[in-house]
């Protein structure tokens, strides 16, 4: 069975890109709007310039105290303590994490996509798939007050597994 996957925004794309394309080869159009570096809109100021927020160390406790006996406090104090993207973060398992070395192994991303059968059926799913690009695949070094957090949350998960074999 033949599938494709697209992203939501990349389905609405590739129409776009398709239906320009055969109006280009009809004749009604000369080139197709959607290829080209970028669209501009007129009295549309394009803002170059990207300012970073940064947490003051008053938010910083403020989250702390908010996260102290919250389920993803490890989860959201890694994703503050490495910077990685949501997908990535979403995709780790406790084999990318090396505690002795003090780092994470980014080695796939949890996606939303729709998926197309042969049959023009759709389904949206959420899959595993490994980085775009070979630079996106890395080691990231862990904050050392991280770890003993990470060791905390993955007995607690231990925890719950094994309670769950048990009624």
């Amino acid at each position: 069975m033949l599938q494709f996957i697209f992203t939501p925004y990349l389905l609405d794309c590739s129409l776009l890109i398709s239906f320009f394309n055969y109006a280009v080869d009809e004749g009604y159009l000369i080139k197709n709007p959607c290829i080209g570096k970028k669209i501009v809109i007129l009295g549309q100021v394009e803002n170059k310039e990207h300012i970073v927020e940064i947490f003051t160390n008053k938010e910083i406790k403020l989250l702390f105290t908010a996260l102290e006996n919250h389920r993803l406090k490890a989860l959201i104090l890694l994703d503050l303590g490495t910077g990685l993207r949501k997908g990535e973060l979403l995709g780790l398992k406790w084999s990318d994490i090396d505690f002795d070395n003090k780092q994470l192994k980014v080695e796939r991303n949890v996606k939303k996509v729709y998926i197309i059968a042969a049959d023009g059926n759709k389904e949206y799913k959420t899959i595993d798939q490994t980085p775009k690009s070979t630079m996106s695949t890395r080691s990231v070094p862990i904050p050392s007050s991280l770890l003993p957090i990470l060791k905390q949350h993955s007995a607690v998960q231990k925890q719950e597994k094994l309670n769950d074999l048990f009624i």
